[in-house]
């Protein structure tokens, strides 16, 4: 029992967030997606789990609400947990486009967003299911929490991709601070998933508004995907009516 279970332990924590990613890639229809960028990130994803750790210890222990108050939870779910890990994972996003891996993020936000968020899961996961070696808190973490690091990283990803063609369209550098969206809408999804989870919300609704939120991020990630596919489109036709 024990050998199932590690093995299980160590396909489903490896093969999850490999196959999301490998998903995310196909249905976002994006042909400039590097190989050695998702190495990157997904490495980085998995590091940023310890630089995090010190920044949310310190705003849990100034937490300025009492800790078992609505408010001690909402502060402790949406800002010392959510609001720090998802500004992580964006810090890390910028930082390689700034060094030009990859050159450009167009019509690939979504799989790079994806990749550092299921890059920090997979550590996340690691450390849950070495502490707590259940078939609960494996499966849970695989197919609820995993998940929902997906969808977090999907509309980071696809807000991205927005500021991107809204900078494009109106030819306005001031318009980058619309990518605060990019952190806002992951960072209430976290905080939301965590906070019902800890206000001991029933299981029933907790798990309606994880599929609620998964649901959203197909949408956003099919949306994007379609986008991409009719400007591969439109540049191959304008390619073709060059050479005619």
């Amino acid at each position: 029992m024990f050998v199932c279970k590690m093995i299980a332990n160590i396909v489903l924590t490896i093969g999850m967030p490999m196959l999301l990613i490998w998903v995310t890639y196909l249905i976002n229809n994006s042909k400039n997606v590097s190989k050695s960028a998702v190495g990157l990130l997904f490495s980085l994803g998995a590091c940023s789990i310890y630089c995090i750790l010190l920044p949310i210890a310190i705003m849990l222990q100034s937490n300025p609400f009492l800790a078992q108050s609505l408010s001690g939870l909402a502060y402790r779910n949406y800002v010392s947990v959510g609001l720090s890990e998802e500004l992580y994972k964006f810090i890390i996003l910028i930082f390689i486009l700034k060094l030009g891996r990859p050159t450009n993020l167009e019509n690939t936000s979504i799989v790079y967003a994806v990749t550092v968020s299921l890059g920090f899961a997979f550590v996340e996961n690691i450390h849950y299911i070495v502490y707590d070696m259940t078939w609960v808190t494996l499966l849970g973490r695989t197919f609820i929490c995993m998940p929902m690091h997906w969808t977090y990283g999907v509309c980071m990803g696809y807000m991205f991709e927005q500021v991107i063609l809204i900078k494009q369209k109106y030819h306005c550098n001031c318009l980058k601070i619309l990518h605060v969206f990019a952190i806002l809408l992951p960072t209430l999804l976290h905080g939301t998933h965590d906070f019902l989870i800890e206000a001991d919300i029933d299981a029933l609704h907790a798990l309606l508004y994880d599929l609620a939120a998964v649901v959203t991020g197909v949408v956003m990630l099919i949306k994007q995907g379609a986008d991409n596919s009719q400007t591969d489109k439109n540049r191959l036709g304008y390619i073709q009516s060059s050479l005619n």
